[in-house]
C-alpha cells in the first residue's frame, strides 16, 4: 500500500541523514517485518533486530527480513542495556495495548549514548475516527505534545514534524465528513493501481519539499527523531505518579499486573479485612494496593499506617490533608498506582474481595480498556438504590455512554485510561465523565453485592446531590441548553398571553385581575431564577477552578516493600494537586 512505501522511504531517508554510533538497529512492533526487509535492502551489512508482540507475525517478520526478531513487549525489551545504536517504532506509542512511559523508558535503556530513537505517531487528535477504533489507536500528537512526551523520558528532540501533509484534506473528508460508523472496517486496503500510484507520487512530492526546508502546520502523521540524551543523565520517572515514593532511590519500582486503588473514608474497622483479603489474591503479574485517606475523621490513618508495615504484597498508603470527596481520593490514587490494569472499590466491603481476579481477567483478557461491575440485586437502601438509578438515567442523557451501562465505582481499567483521566486537575472530578471522554470500549460483567459489614453508608443525600452537581456541570453543556429553552418557551407561552389579554381587552368589558397578573410574574420569575441558578453553577465552578481550588492535597505517603515487610515514610508540606 502507498502509505507502508512513504513510510518506509521516511525512515530510510532519517537514518540516513543522521550520524549515530556504530551498533545494531532495532524496530519495535515490527509487525511482519516490511520496514526490517526494507532496511535489509536499503543498507547491507547492517545488523537488524526486530521485536513483536504476535508470536506468529514475528516468526513471519524473521523468515521474510533475515533479521532476528525476538516475541515480546515494547514496555518490557528483552535486550540487554545500551546495545542499540538505532530504535525505530512506527505507529506503536499509538496503541491501546502499549504503556507509552515504560515503552519509552525501555527505548531508551537499550540505545546507546547518542542513538537515535525513530517514531512515527498518527497526528491531531480531532482526527480521532473509526479507522482508530478498528485498529486500537488510542493516541494521536500533536508535534509539540510528541517533543514534550521525548523530553520527559530523556531524549532530545532532534527533528519533529508533520507529513502526509498533502493528503490530509482527503483524510478529513473520507474519515470526518463521510465518516461511518462504529463497525466499519479500517481504510487500510487494496487501492486501484492507479490511485495508488497518484497517492504515493504526493506523498514523494511532500518529501522532496521538507527536503528544502519547508515545514508543514499540519498532516496525518508526526514523524519524531530524538537521541539518547548526552552526556548521559538519569532516566526520568514516568510522569504517571508525579510524587509516588519508591522504596529505593536507585531502584524503580517494578511494574505490576493490577493494581487496587481503595479511597478509605470512616473505613477503620473495615480496611485492614479488605487488605487481608486482597493481599491473598494471586493475579496474574501480581497485585499491588493503594489506599488513599480522604480525610477521614476515625483512626483510620493509624490503621492503614498499620498495615503498611505489616504488608505482604506492595502496599502505599496515601493521606488527603482534609476530606475531598470519593472521586477526588479515587484520582489521587490513581496517580500512584504501577499496574497495567487498575480496580478500584470502596473499603465498605459491599464488593466481595474474590469478584477482583474475575473483573481484571474480563477486562485483560478480553482487550476491553475499562469494565464496570451490574448488581443482579444491590444491598443498599432503597433510597440509596433510587438515587443510583437517577444518577444513571441522568448521565444516559448528558454523557456520550453507552445505553444502559450501569456506572459503579467497583471498576476496572487499562493503565492507558488510568493515566488519561489522572491528567485531569480541575477541582471537580467525575471519574466516570472522564472515563467517557477517554475511551469507548467498555463492557460490564455482573458481580456479587454485600450488606454494609458496618457502619452505614458515607453517601448521604447531600454527597449525592454534589455528585449529580458534578456530573451535570462538569461533562454537558445540556443544563444550559435546557434553561435557554426553558427561557424560549416561556417567552413564546408569554406573547400568547398577551395576544389573548389583547384580544379580550378588544372585545369584553373585563376589570384587569391581580390574581391573573401575580400568576405569570410568579411563573416568569421561577424560569429567571432557575437560568440565573444553572448559570451561577457554571460560573462558580468555572471561577473556582481559575482560581487553582486544588482537587487534592497530599499530607503524607508511606510506600512498602512487600519482601521485607519493610516502610518508608514521607513527611511534606501539604501540596496543591492536580491530586498529588
Amino acid at each position: 500500500m502507498w502509505w507502508y512505501r512513504a513510510l518506509r522511504n521516511r525512515i530510510e531517508a532519517t537514518l540516513r541523514a543522521r550520524p549515530m554510533p556504530a551498533g545494531p538497529w532495532l524496530d519495535v512492533g515490527c509487525g511482519t517485518g516490511g520496514l526490517l526487509r526494507h532496511l535489509a535492502t536499503a543498507f547491507p551489512g547492517q545488523a537488524l533486530h526486530g521485536l513483536e508482540y504476535n508470536p506468529r507475525a514475528a516468526q513471519r517478520a524473521a523468515a521474510k527480513s533475515g533479521a532476528a526478531v525476538a516475541a515480546g513487549d515494547a514496555a518490557a525489551l528483552p535486550f540487554p542495556d545500551s546495545c542499540f545504536a538505532a530504535v525505530t517504532a512506527l505507529d506503536v506509542l499509538c496503541h491501546a495495548a502499549v504503556d507509552q512511559p515504560r515503552a519509552l523508558a525501555e527505548m531508551r535503556r537499550v540505545l546507546q549514548p547518542g542513538g537515535l530513537l525513530v517514531l512515527n505517531l498518527p497526528a491531531l487528535r480531532w482526527l480521532h475516527s473509526a479507522h482508530d477504533r478498528r485498529v486500537h489507536n488510542a493516541r494521536r500528537y500533536t508535534t509539540r505534545e510528541a517533543q514534550e512526551m521525548l523530553a520527559q523520558a530523556g531524549f532530545t528532540p532532534i527533528q519533529v514534524g508533520y507529513w502526509n501533509s498533502l493528503l490530509l484534506p482527503l483524510m478529513v473528508a473520507q474519515r470526518k465528513l463521510l465518516a461511518r460508523g462504529e463497525d466499519a472496517a479500517s481504510d487500510v486496503a487494496p487501492f486501484p493501481p492507479w490511485l495508488d500510484a497518484l497517492l504515493f507520487r504526493a506523498t514523494e512530492a511532500e518529501a522532496a519539499l521538507a527536503h528544502r526546508g519547508m515545514a508543514f502546520p499540519a498532516g496525518g502523521s508526526v514523524l519524531a527523531v530524538a537521541a539518547r540524551t548526552w552526556p548521559e543523565a538519569a532516566s526520568p520517572a514516568p510522569q504517571r505518579a508525579p510524587r509516588m515514593t519508591f522504596l529505593s532511590p536507585t531502584e524503580p519500582a517494578p511494574s505490576v499486573g493490577l493494581s487496587i486503588v481503595v479511597p478509605v473514608y470512616r473505613g477503620a474497622d473495615t480496611v485492614g479485612h479488605l487488605v487481608e483479603a486482597l493481599s491473598a489474591l494471586k493475579p496474574a503479574g501480581g497485585i499491588e494496593i493503594v489506599l488513599v485517606n480522604d480525610g477521614s475523621p476515625d483512626n483510620s490513618g493509624d490503621v492503614c499506617r498499620a498495615l503498611a508495615a505489616s504488608a505482604t504484597v506492595p502496599l502505599t498508603y496515601v493521606e488527603h490533608a482534609r476530606n475531598f470527596g470519593e472521586h477526588n481520593a479515587v484520582m489521587t490514587g490513581l496517580r500512584h498506582v504501577r499496574g497495567r490494569y487498575v480496580i478500584t472499590m470502596d473499603d465498605d466491603l459491599q464488593n466481595p474481595p474474590e469478584e477482583v481476579v474475575r473483573l481484571y481477567d474480563h477486562a485483560r483478557l478480553g482487550g476491553w480498556d475499562v469494565v464496570y461491575t451490574r448488581y443482579a440485586e444491590k444491598k443498599h437502601a432503597v433510597w440509596r438504590n433510587l438515587g443510583s438509578r437517577f444518577a444513571n438515567w441522568v448521565a444516559d442523557q448528558l454523557m456520550d455512554k453507552p445505553k444502559g451501562l450501569y456506572l459503579c465505582s467497583f471498576r476496572c481499567m487499562s493503565a492507558l485510561v488510568a493515566q488519561e483521566v489522572a491528567r485531569y486537575s480541575g477541582p471537580y472530578p467525575y471519574v466516570d465523565g472522564l472515563i467517557m471522554q477517554v475511551t469507548q470500549r467498555i463492557d460490564s460483567i455482573e458481580v456479587k453485592h454485600f450488606a454494609r459489614v458496618q457502619g452505614r453508608s458515607n453517601y448521604t443525600l447531600r454527597r449525592l446531590i454534589r455528585l449529580w452537581l458534578n456530573l451535570a456541570t462538569n461533562f454537558s453543556l445540556l443544563p444550559l441548553r435546557m434553561a435557554m429553552f426553558a427561557g424560549v418557551g416561556m417567552g413564546l407561552l408569554g406573547m400568547v398571553g398577551a395576544v389573548f389579554t389583547i384580544i379580550e381587552a378588544l372585545t369584553k368589558d373585563t376589570p384587569s385581575g391581580w390574581a391573573s397578573m401575580m400568576t405569570v410574574m410568579l411563573l416568569l420569575a421561577g424560569v429567571q431564577f432557575l437560568i440565573l441558578g444553572v448559570l451561577g453553577e457554571y460560573v462558580g465552578r468555572a471561577f473556582l477552578s481559575a482560581n487553582g481550588k486544588p482537587q487534592g492535597v497530599v499530607r503524607e505517603v508511606v510506600a512498602t516493600r512487600a519482601a521485607r515487610g519493610e516502610a518508608i515514610m514521607h513527611e511534606a508540606q501539604p501540596q496543591q494537586a492536580p491530586g498529588a
